[in-house]
């Protein structure tokens, strides 16, 4: 029986050098890597991948792909899934934390206590959680006050009426 034991979320910000060698880009594990445990990382790697293909194709022929625009780009992508990962994990750290971890902690906890009880958030959950959904989703004024509101008492879900 083998286990890994490296759950550390790590992420390199390549996309902050001020140069960036011609013909090389970084992508996948080398630029980011999650706690398995959000199971994100094949999914990331596949976002990435495809953000890949998109820039060679919009690229002229025989024109070399920018790396630096690349890595710029791909930081974009991983921005969502970065903070979806690391904000529950810094509630475990023993520092002190900053206030908008504590906020972020605090709505993910809410957010996570009000998806049973209500259909039509339990739909805009699954699909940022599942990564096919940006992060603004939530944003959505009706859901942003039911997150905020949290569950019904005594746990009736919520109907799905807009």
């Amino acid at each position: 029986m083998r286990r890994y034991a490296r759950t550390v979320n790590r992420r390199i910000a390549y996309h902050r050098l001020a140069r960036w060698p011609d013909g090389l880009i970084a992508l996948g594990d080398s630029v980011c890597t999650f706690n398995p445990a959000y199971g994100q990382g094949m999914t990331v790697a596949a976002l990435e991948a495809r953000l890949l293909e998109q820039m060679l194709g919009n690229r002229r022929a025989r024109t070399p792909l920018d790396g630096q625009v690349f890595q710029k780009r791909l930081a974009r992508v991983t921005a969502s899934s970065w903070l979806m990962a690391t904000t529950p994990d810094r509630a475990w750290e023993q520092s002190r934390l900053s206030w908008h971890v504590k906020a972020g902690n605090w709505f993910m906890n809410r957010l996570i206590d009000t998806v049973p009880h209500d259909p039509q958030l339990y739909t805009a959950f699954s699909g940022l959680f599942h990564m096919t959904a940006g992060p603004l989703t939530l944003a959505d004024p009706r859901l942003l006050s039911r997150v905020l509101i949290g569950p019904r008492p005594g746990g009736r879900p919520r109907t799905t009426t807009a």
